[in-house]
Protein backbone atom coordinates (compact mmCIF):
# COMPACT_ATOMS: atom_id res chain seq x y z
CA UNK A 1 0.00 0.00 0.00
CA UNK A 2 1.52 3.54 -0.96
CA UNK A 3 0.79 6.04 1.44
CA UNK A 4 0.49 9.92 1.44
CA UNK A 5 3.40 9.78 3.56
CA UNK A 6 5.61 7.94 1.01
CA UNK A 7 4.82 10.19 -1.92
CA UNK A 8 5.57 13.02 -0.13
CA UNK A 9 8.86 11.91 0.90
CA UNK A 10 10.13 10.99 -2.76
CA UNK A 11 9.01 14.12 -4.12
CA UNK A 12 10.62 15.62 -1.13
CA UNK A 13 13.45 14.43 -3.11
CA UNK A 14 12.86 15.49 -5.74
CA UNK A 15 11.62 12.66 -7.85
CA UNK A 16 9.29 12.90 -10.47
CA UNK A 17 6.76 9.94 -9.77
CA UNK A 18 4.38 7.66 -11.81
CA UNK A 19 2.15 5.27 -11.53
CA UNK A 20 4.31 1.49 -12.87
CA UNK A 21 2.04 -1.45 -14.04
CA UNK A 22 2.38 -4.54 -12.06
CA UNK A 23 2.28 -7.55 -14.34
CA UNK A 24 3.34 -11.11 -13.93
CA UNK A 25 6.59 -10.31 -15.65
CA UNK A 26 8.85 -9.26 -12.93
CA UNK A 27 10.93 -7.11 -15.24
CA UNK A 28 8.28 -5.20 -16.13
CA UNK A 29 8.51 -1.65 -14.85
CA UNK A 30 7.14 0.27 -17.17
CA UNK A 31 5.06 3.34 -16.39
CA UNK A 32 1.33 3.64 -16.69
CA UNK A 33 0.76 6.20 -19.88
CA UNK A 34 -2.07 8.56 -20.20
CA UNK A 35 -3.50 8.65 -24.30
CA UNK A 36 -0.31 6.44 -25.07
CA UNK A 37 2.17 8.64 -23.53
CA UNK A 38 4.24 9.81 -20.48
CA UNK A 39 2.80 11.57 -18.11
CA UNK A 40 4.62 13.71 -15.73
CA UNK A 41 2.16 15.65 -13.24
CA UNK A 42 0.07 12.54 -11.74
CA UNK A 43 -1.30 14.19 -8.72
CA UNK A 44 -0.76 12.48 -4.94
CA UNK A 45 -4.44 10.49 -5.02
CA UNK A 46 -3.42 8.43 -8.51
CA UNK A 47 0.32 8.11 -6.94
CA UNK A 48 -1.47 6.37 -3.27
CA UNK A 49 -4.18 4.23 -5.93
CA UNK A 50 -1.20 2.61 -8.05
CA UNK A 51 0.27 -0.35 -7.23
CA UNK A 52 3.34 0.29 -7.76
CA UNK A 53 5.45 3.78 -8.43
CA UNK A 54 8.40 4.54 -9.75
CA UNK A 55 10.73 7.47 -11.17
CA UNK A 56 11.49 9.24 -14.30
CA UNK A 57 15.54 9.29 -14.27
CA UNK A 58 15.76 11.98 -16.72
CA UNK A 59 13.37 14.23 -15.25
CA UNK A 60 14.36 13.54 -11.16
CA UNK A 61 18.32 13.50 -12.68
CA UNK A 62 18.93 10.47 -11.22
CA UNK A 63 21.03 7.27 -12.11
CA UNK A 64 20.16 4.05 -11.79
CA UNK A 65 22.51 1.04 -11.04
CA UNK A 66 21.06 -2.50 -11.45
CA UNK A 67 23.63 -4.50 -9.42
CA UNK A 68 22.22 -8.19 -10.20
CA UNK A 69 23.31 -6.74 -13.90
CA UNK A 70 26.39 -8.58 -15.34
CA UNK A 71 27.06 -5.99 -17.35
CA UNK A 72 27.19 -3.43 -15.02
CA UNK A 73 25.07 -0.75 -17.11
CA UNK A 74 23.21 1.67 -15.71
CA UNK A 75 20.17 3.86 -16.87
CA UNK A 76 21.10 7.07 -16.81
CA UNK A 77 19.72 10.29 -18.02
CA UNK A 78 21.50 12.71 -16.07
CA UNK A 79 22.62 15.81 -18.36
Amino acid sequence: MITNENVQKFKSYGFVLTPVNKTKDQKDKSPITKNGKWHFDWSDQELQDANRIGAYHKQSGIYDVDFDDKGWRQSCCYS
